[in-house]
């Protein structure tokens, strides 16, 4: 440091001003509080250390956008593993208070600034692991702004009222507030509900601000889409029992909700979590619950009967394969059903020619689509491997491109195989001539949207969604073939049926006679009304 920015770090009485330490989650800081930490840091050397124990996943860590602004600027990222001396320490409400919290024990702080603003239940755990690593010199703050109020020192200036005229109005006009949509996500195998809301997201106005708070580490390609958004850890990703999860998710969701304030709140997902469903007591937001059908025949209806009643109104999104859903959401009427939805129009997808020429593929040339989600169910590179190997087999040439989910647990490459990255890939699929995909929500509708012949491999580990009933429909009515778990016998006599040009042509003519039109715009229109 230069003798300019050292004197930078002094106060007008030639006084060094504290070393700060902040300790939190950096997935779900929010942007008021990252503002409050920048206004704290001014001046002073601060330091924050990430918390949260998605630091330790596969995957990787997901700062929210708040996080990631605060740390390219006056704060730097720490590590728990280093050793820091400042004089005081800030520890978050968002610190995850099991055995599993870790901060270096060397730090000698003169003062630990502890944020309790949780239930009762957290602030008496929060508060034996502060005590049990810093003793007596933890102090209690209710929130954040009182912890800045402990520690900046406000300057005093003068001024005069400004008195109007006679006749003339005192009344400031009071700003209208744009109105307020939350889009909440669970966090499935694949990016089934992330892409169904962001598919309703984008039918959204612009006169409406949208944030999603999603438990998906898929997240942040909303923010392509020109959306905010907030992660929370999942309970897997977290490693922590369900009683703890559901206590820190009913926090974080807590905060978030107090933080974006909106008028409306939406979650996708088969399971409302009960630390979901506790937030969602402290908010006067209408509350609505996006319930995707098709649920396998041994699910029962637990979760509809404890949650339905908490909801203002329940939307179904349509299926293709409506006739052959045997699970338990037919049997109920208490929902708004509407037309599958998908993320993008049929007329936002390229053309061909277009989708073709941006992907590097010649225009006559063969070219298919292997898209068998993210992998984090059941393993799925020796399926790649025999689907490689039938495909090169084909008497004709055929140049392969392998999806690279947002969220894939597997790094294998394929030599000779080009990786796509494309999201949403809809707007390139009409690129190929066929795709080999796993049969979730989303891919399905849009293959069928788009009429891409198809050989659907249904991911059968999935805990509620029946993959195996909408491919077994597709290949019932003639839009596709469909295989579960297959020898490499099968998956040889399936790529040669679809290598056939005659075979896709009888395809796409089924697929074009029951096209649909997208559910998302519908459902738009509904949280826009319920916002005001």
């Amino acid at each position: 440091m230069n003798s300019q920015e050292e004197h930078s770090r002094h106060n007008d009485d030639g006084l060094r001003p504290p070393e700060v330490l902040i300790l939190a989650d950096l997935t779900t800081l929010s942007e008021s509080s990252a503002r409050e930490y920048i206004r704290i840091a001014d001046s002073r050397t601060a330091r924050v250390v990430n918390t949260a124990n998605s630091s330790e996943s596969i995957s990787g860590v997901h700062f929210s956008r708040a996080a990631l602004s605060m740390i390219s600027g006056p704060i730097r990222l720490a590590t728990p593993g280093e050793v820091a001396l400042p004089e005081i320490i800030i520890v978050d409400s968002s610190v995850i208070v099991t055995d599993v919290f870790q901060v270096n024990m060397l730090i000698r702080a003169s003062t630990v600034l502890v944020i309790h603003d949780g239930d009762d239940v957290s602030r008496l755990l929060r508060q034996q692991v502060i005590d049990r690593f810093f003793g007596t010199r933890s102090q209690s703050a209710s929130s954040l702004a009182d912890v800045a109020e402990k520690l900046l020192i406000h300057e005093h200036v003068e001024s005069a009222l400004d008195y109007p005229g006679s006749g003339e109005s005192t009344v400031t006009p009071e700003k209208t507030m744009p109105k307020k949509i939350a889009l909440v996500t669970s966090n499935g195998a694949g990016m089934g509900h992330l892409t169904r809301l962001l598919g309703i997201a984008r039918k959204i106005t612009t006169g409406v601000e949208v944030r999603f708070i999603s438990l998906s580490q898929a997240v942040p390609v909303v923010a392509a889409q020109g959306f905010s958004y907030e992660y929370i850890a999942s309970r897997g990703d977290m490693g922590c029992t369900p009683s703890e999860w559901n206590r820190y998710a009913a926090e974080r969701f807590t905060h978030a909700f107090a933080d974006f304030e909106p008028d409306v709140i939406v979650f996708d997902g088969t399971w409302p979590y009960a630390g979901f469903m506790s937030a969602l007591k402290t908010t006067q937001a209408k509350k609505v619950w996006s319930r995707r059908g098709m649920w396998k025949s041994a699910v029962t209806d637990k979760s509809i009967k404890m949650s339905s009643s908490a909801f203002d109104l329940i939307v179904e999104p349509g299926e293709y394969a409506a006739s052959f859903d045997e699970g338990v959401t037919p049997g109920y009427s208490d929902a708004v059903r509407v037309a599958p939805i998908t993320v993008l129009d049929e007329t936002e997808c390229l053309s061909r020619a277009d989708a073709r020429t941006e992907l590097g593929i010649g225009q006559v040339e063969r070219a298919v689509l292997i898209t068998l989600g993210a992998g984090n169910i059941n393993a799925i590179d020796s399926t790649v491997r025999t689907l490689i190997g039938s495909i090169r087999a084909q008497p004709e040439p055929w140049t392969i491109f392998l999806t690279k989910a947002p969220i894939a647990v597997s790094d294998q490459t394929f030599d000779g195989v080009r990786e796509i990255a494309e999201y949403p890939l809809a707007r390139v699929a009409r690129a190929f001539d066929y795709a080999v995909s796993a049969s979730g929500y989303n891919s399905y509708h849009e293959w069928v949207q788009l009429r891409l012949p198809t050989l659907w491999l249904p991911n059968t580990s999935t805990s509620t969604d029946d993959q195996i009933a909408r491919g077994r429909y597709a290949s019932h009515v003639g839009a596709g073939l469909c295989l579960v778990e297959p020898s490499e016998e099968e998956i040889d006599l399936a790529i040669s049926e679809l290598s056939e040009h005659e075979t896709r042509k009888r395809m796409r003519q089924v697929m074009a006679e029951t096209s649909f039109v997208n559910g998302a715009a519908v459902v738009a229109e509904l949280l826009e009304e319920m916002a005001g």
